[in-house]
């Protein structure tokens, strides 16, 4: 047996190439989604869903009386070649490195793709030519890690005898619950925002002005969720996908792993039905995060002002075409599916709100634990309300 280093929530062991066993630290008494879930996809489906860990078995602790409390679970080891995130690490180091060999400008990459990058006129049309060839066979791996998840996504609605996974109407009562919930949530995050405007460094300090400046438009484009009926379904899923949940194989194919849910919410919290593309948006935005990820390794080495911006011009078309394929590739698998609303309106209309979810939830943790990447949430919400006049600064 050998630790593993990666987690720093749960401790997990690895037996040579046949087990990976984790040890939950944060318990309590009841079904554990990462046990439920694996249960599932292995043992549940009339074939095991090939593209998720293999679930192998639990450790359970009992009382004389009371629900069972989980304190771990193993599943299968999977042959790969890292994680999605050391993949796309990798990858963005090797393309920044080969910028100053490129023969494109700054205006054939920013007219590449429009401001809104979400628009799904733009994500499901076939990528550009200068997006292949400059992207590569990542734009292919990008596209995949969307069908996967679609996939995934199939299996977990395909269940409706059992309660615990049988899919719950998106009605207007969920939707009312879900507007207020977000006002909620909108006004804390704007008032947090003000409180640590004076702390923030000046490139997020301005990013996070012209959030301030667009609270009306940010409110407008939450109420779309509540102002129209949208015919959909909320199902299970994964719950904090990130490419770091994704294991690249020899194969280049993905498998999907760590089934437990946001670990910072209540066992039955995680359990709740909500729309999958909540787990879609989670994608784009860890793409997001590996792009100005990239871009802080490439400014620590000293570049001048015309190169960081020239920089940020290629992260941008990075991001925009490699979203733009886990979009399509979601949505080629997903469209037809009963969890996707039968108009492509409204399939935005989701799309949009649950990236501004997901934005204004990251606001807070980047700001207090991450400050280096707390402009990726701003830059989210700008990009969301096609703020024009910031493209340069949204970059």
């Amino acid at each position: 047996p050998s630790l593993l280093t990666a987690s720093e929530i749960n401790t997990s062991i690895k037996f040579g190439d046949r087990f990976v066993f984790k040890l939950l630290r944060q318990v309590e008494p009841g079904p554990h989604p990462g046990v439920e879930m694996g249960q599932f996809l292995t043992e549940r489906l009339s074939r095991p869903f090939p593209h998720a860990a293999p679930y192998a078995g639990s450790l359970e602790y009992h009382e004389h009386s009371g629900e069972a409390t989980f304190i771990g679970v193993m599943h299968g080891f999977v042959p790969n070649e890292g994680t999605a995130w050391q993949r796309t690490r990798k990858h963005l180091d090797d393309l920044f490195e080969n910028i100053k060999d490129a023969k494109v400008s700054n205006v054939d990459l920013q007219s590449s793709a429009p401001t809104n990058i979400y628009k799904l006129s733009f994500a499901l049309a076939d990528p550009p030519q200068i997006a292949t060839e400059i992207i590569g066979t990542y734009l292919s791996l990008a596209e995949r890690m969307g069908r996967r998840i679609a996939e995934l996504h199939l299996a977990l609605a395909s269940q409706t005898s059992d309660p615990a996974f049988a899919p719950e109407p998106f009605n207007d009562f969920y939707r009312q619950g879900l507007f207020h919930g977000y006002i909620g949530l909108l006004g804390r995050r704007l008032e947090f925002i003000r409180q640590r405007y004076s702390e923030m460094t000046p490139d997020v300090r301005l990013l996070a002005a012209k959030v301030l400046e667009r609270e009306n438009a940010i409110v407008a484009k939450l109420r779309a969720v509540f102002a129209q009926r949208i015919y959909s379904e909320r199902t299970r899923f994964h719950g904090r996908l990130h490419l770091g949940h994704l294991l690249v194989t020899e194969e280049q194919d993905v498998v999907i792993f760590d089934f437990e849910g946001d670990p910072h919410q209540h066992i039955s919290e995680r359990r709740i039905k909500r729309s999958p593309i909540r787990d879609v948006t989670s994608m784009l935005v860890s793409l997001g995060y590996s792009a100005q990820g990239a871009l802080r390794r490439v400014a620590s080495e000293g570049e001048s002002a015309g190169s960081r911006h020239t920089l940020r011009m290629w992260a941008r078309f990075w991001y925009s075409h490699v979203s733009a394929a886990l979009l399509r590739g979601y949505w080629q698998v997903a469209k037809g599916a009963r969890f996707m609303p039968r108009s492509e309106a409204d399939q935005e209309t989701l799309l949009t709100t649950y990236l501004m979810e997901r934005a204004l939830l990251d606001v807070r943790p980047d700001i207090e634990d991450k400050p280096d990447l707390a402009g990726m949430p701003f830059r989210v919400i700008l990009y969301l309300l096609d703020a024009e006049a910031e493209r340069k600064i949204g970059e």
